[in-house]
C-alpha cells in the first residue's frame, strides 16, 4: 500500500535536498520556499532516497487571507506519496515558481490553476487561460470571485489581458520536389467525430506533416469545483456523474472514498465487495467504447465499435437493474452504496462473464491480425517509459509504455488487495500497445468480477451516515484507477457542512500532456489515432 509521508519526513528528504528550502511543516504537508521550490523537487526527483519521479496532482487553494499552491509527488519504487505546498501572500500579484523544467505534466495543470486562481507560474511556457476563454471577468475559484472591486472586471492588475494564447509558429514556404508547399493552421473540432467531443486540436501542417500542436478546450466547462462548494458533501455525488460520463460508477467511487477518508467512516464489507464489482463493470463497459472508437479512428468502420456497444449494453442493463440508470448512475454512497443488490442481479453478471470472453477473443482476433490496423497503431504515438513517468500519466497511457503501475495494487482500497489479477503492460509504448492493455485489463477485470461475485459477504451494505455530514478540519486526497487513470479527489474541511475546496484530479485532462510530443513530426492521420489511444472524455476534461 502507499505510504503518506507525514510533513516531517517529507521535510527531512527536503532538507537534506536543499538545506533551507523547509518554510513549515503540518502533520501531512511540507511548506516549501517559494525559492527553492523548483530546486528542491528537481533534487527530490534526482535521490534515490526520494525517489518522487511522479507529479500526481497540482492544484491551488484559496484561504483568503493567502492563497496555495498544492503538489502531490510519488514514488513508483519507493511507493510512497509526499505532499508538498507553497504559500502566496499577495493576492494582488500572486506568483510562484513554475515546476514544468521538472515535471513537464505540471504544464497543464498549472495553467488551470492560473486560470481559475490567478496564480502566475513565472517560467511557465505558455501559460495561458485552459478552460476559461481569454479576457473572463476574474479568477472564479477564489473565495472573493464575487466581491471583486468593481464587480466582475477583467483581469486583476497586471494579469488584465495577460497570456494571450500563442500562435503556433508558421514557417515560409518552402519546395519539396517541385510542388511548393506551405505551412497552414488546421482546426479539428471542436464539432468532428475524431474529437471524441467538443475539443479542438489547432494543429500546423504541412502538406500532412504535423509541425506543432496546440489543444483549445473548455468548450464544456462548468464550474464543477465551484458549484461543489455551495453544496453539501452528499448533494455533490451527482457532479461526478456528469464528469467522466462513461465511467460514473467509478467517479462517485473515487469522490465517496475521499469524503471517507476525511470522515473517517468505515464502510462494510458488503459494501466494498458492491463497489468492486460495479468499478469493474464500469471499467469493462468503459473500455469496450476506448477499443471501439479507437478502431472507428482507425478506419476499421462500423464492425468493431457496433460489437462493443451490444456487449455494453448489457452491463449497462445490470446498472439499471441496480441503480434506476444507464448512464449517470448515482450509485456510490458515503459509507457505502445506495441500494443492496437486487436477485436478478447476479444471474445477469454471471452471463456477462460467461459471454464477454468469447467477445474479447473475437475483438482481438478481427483487429490484432489486420494488416491495416497493426500499420495504422504500430510505432504511432511512442511514449518512452520516461517521457510517460515525467508527464504525470497514469492508467493504460501509463502502463502501455511499460510501467506496471495500478492503483489498486499499489495503492488499494475497497479491498482490492484480496483479489488475485495481473497488470498488462506495452513494450513499445505505442498506440497498439495501448489497445493490447486495454483489451486484456478487460480480461483482468473479468476475474474481479468473478472472484468478488462468488465471495460476496452478508451483511448490510452501507453504513449510516448523517445527511449533514461536517467531517472535521483538515484535508484528505483519495484516488482510484478508474479506466482512464488516477482519478483523485482533493477535499479541504472547515467543519463545515460543504467542503471548502473541491478539486478533483481528472487522468483524462492531465493524459493529454503528452499528446503534441506524440503527435508532431507525424501525419494529421496518425494524430487522429494518437487521440483516439489516449481515450478521452472530454466532460472530464473541462469539468
Amino acid at each position: 500500500m502507499t505510504r503518506q509521508l507525514t510533513g516531517v519526513e517529507a521535510a527531512a528528504l527536503a532538507e537534506a535536498a536543499v538545506p533551507g528550502s523547509v518554510a513549515k511543516t503540518t502533520g501531512t504537508a511540507c511548506y516549501l520556499n517559494a525559492e527553492h521550490l523548483v530546486a528542491t523537487l528537481e533534487a527530490l526527483k534526482a535521490s534515490p532516497e526520494a525517489d518522487l519521479v511522479h507529479l500526481t496532482n497540482t492544484c491551488g487553494v484559496d484561504f483568503w487571507d493567502h492563497l496555495e499552491v498544492v503538489y502531490h509527488i510519488q514514488s513508483f519504487v519507493k511507493n510512497h506519496i509526499a505532499l508538498f505546498k507553497v504559500e502566496v501572500w499577495d493576492r494582488e500579484k500572486p506568483e510562484v515558481p513554475s515546476v514544468v523544467p521538472v515535471f513537464h505534466g505540471a504544464w497543464m495543470q498549472e495553467s488551470e490553476t492560473y486560470d481559475l486562481f490567478g496564480i502566475k507560474f513565472a517560467g511557465h511556457p505558455n501559460l495561458t487561460r485552459i478552460l476559461l476563454w481569454e479576457g473572463y471577468p476574474g479568477w472564479p475559484l477564489r473565495k472573493d470571485f464575487l466581491s471583486m472591486p468593481g464587480g466582475l472586471q477583467p483581469g486583476l492588475g497586471e494579469f488584465a489581458g495577460m497570456a494571450r494564447r500563442q500562435e503556433p509558429p508558421v514557417r515560409g514556404a518552402r519546395m519539396t520536389g517541385v510542388i511548393k508547399s506551405e505551412p497552414f493552421i488546421l482546426n479539428i473540432g471542436p464539432q468532428h467525430p475524431s474529437t471524441h467531443g467538443v475539443f479542438r486540436i489547432k494543429a500546423t501542417v504541412d502538406g500532412e506533416k504535423v509541425l506543432d500542436a496546440e489543444m483549445v478546450m473548455g468548450y464544456l466547462h462548468r464550474s464543477m469545483e465551484k458549484l461543489a462548494e455551495e453544496r453539501t458533501y452528499t448533494q455533490n455525488i451527482p457532479f461526478t456523474d456528469r464528469t467522466d460520463y462513461l465511467s460514473s460508477m467509478s467517479n462517485n467511487l473515487g469522490y465517496v472514498l475521499a469524503v471517507e477518508k476525511l470522515a473517517g467512516i468505515h464502510v462494510p464489507a458488503r459494501g466494498d465487495a458492491i463497489r468492486v464489482i460495479m468499478a469493474e463493470l464500469q471499467r469493462l463497459a468503459s473500455h469496450c467504447m476506448a477499443v471501439g472508437a479507437f478502431a472507428n479512428d482507425t478506419g476499421a468502420w462500423q464492425t468493431p465499435v457496433m460489437w462493443c456497444f451490444r456487449e455494453r449494453e448489457k452491463i449497462l442493463d445490470v446498472f439499471e437493474v441496480t441503480s434506476g440508470a444507464r448512464l449517470t448512475c448515482n450509485y456510490m454512497r458515503i459509507g457505502g452504496v445506495a441500494f443492496d443488490l437486487r436477485p436478478e442481479f447476479e444471474p445477469m453478471v454471471r452471463k456477462i462473464l460467461q459471454e464477454f470472453p468469447p467477445f474479447l477473443e473475437e475483438m482481438e482476433a478481427l483487429l490484432s491480425g489486420n494488416e491495416i490496423f497493426i500499420s495504422r497503431t504500430r510505432g504511432i504515438g511512442v511514449l518512452s517509459p520516461e517521457m510517460a513517468t515525467n508527464s504525470s500519466l497514469s492508467g493504460p497511457m501509463l502502463r502501455g509504455s511499460g510501467i506496471a503501475w495500478d492503483l489498486r495494487k499499489a495503492d488499494p482500497y475497497c479491498g482490492y488487495e484480496q483479489y488475485d489479477f495481473d497488470i498488462p503492460i506495452g513494450y513499445q509504448g505505442d498506440s497498439f500497445d495501448r489497445f493490447i492493455v486495454r483489451l486484456e485489463e478487460m480480461r483482468q477485470s473479468l476475474k474481479i468480477i468473478q472472484q468478488a461475485l462468488d465471495g460476496l459477504p452478508s451483511g448490510p451494505h452501507s453504513t449510516q451516515v448523517p445527511l449533514a455530514l461536517r467531517p472535521p478540519k483538515g484535508e484528505a486526497y483519495a484516488r482510484i484507477e478508474s479506466p482512464r487513470g488516477e482519478l483523485g479527489y482533493y477535499l479541504v474541511s472547515d467543519e463545515g457542512p460543504s467542503p471548502y475546496r473541491f478539486h478533483i484530479r481528472p487522468p483524462s485532462f492531465i493524459n493529454l500532456s503528452a499528446l503534441k510530443e506524440m503527435t508532431v513530426g507525424g501525419t494529421l492521420a496518425d494524430a487522429i489515432v494518437v487521440l483516439g489511444s489516449i481515450d478521452i472524455v472530454v466532460g472530464e476534461i473541462d469539468r
